[in-house]
Order: structure tokens, then C-alpha cells, then sequence
């Protein structure tokens, strides 16, 4: 298997929470749960359409296009409050 660091269409990534997300003293959503699947376009991006809470989330391939193999790689990253002058 050779990486080519190319992009690449069609992968589909699953988009999820890494803690629970509540409202007040509710769970409202358990963590670890699958909140959107993404497919990666012509350009290899693949985008979240999501209104997102303030929270710790990941992405992980969920089926490699026809011909190449998922990647096990798993990216977190945090919504956070950037700042008002931050878009």
C-alpha cells in the first residue's frame, strides 16, 4: 500500500462526540454517538453541516472509496469560543 497524500472522493466520515451532550441536568445526546455522516467531494473535502455545541468531537473514516483502503486515522478537535472578532 503506497500513501500519495492525493485527495480523494467519495470517503465517508462519521462525525461524533466525545462526551455527553446535555441540557442543564439532561443527556440529551450519549457520547460517542454517530451525529452526521459526510461524504468527501471532488476536492476530498468533506463538510459538517451542523449547528455544533461548544464541546470535544472526532472524525473517523467510516468506507474508503471503491479501490482504496479506510484509514483507522481519528482527528478531534474542539468547538470553542474563538473570540467576537473571530468569523
Amino acid at each position: 500500500m503506497q500513501k500519495t497524500g492525493s485527495t480523494v472522493a467519495g470517503a465517508t466520515f462519521g462525525l461524533y462526540n466525545k462526551n455527553e451532550i446535555k441540557s442543564g441536568d439532561k443527556i440529551i445526546v450519549k457520547a460517542d454517538t454517530l451525529l452526521q455522516e459526510m461524504t468527501s467531494d471532488e476536492n476530498g473535502m468533506a463538510t459538517c453541516t451542523l449547528d455544533l455545541p461548544f464541546g470535544e468531537y472526532y472524525v473517523k473514516e467510516l468506507k474508503a472509496p471503491e479501490g482504496f483502503v479506510s484509514s483507522d486515522e481519528v482527528l478531534e478537535f474542539v468547538a470553542e469560543y474563538q473570540g467576537q472578532e473571530t468569523k
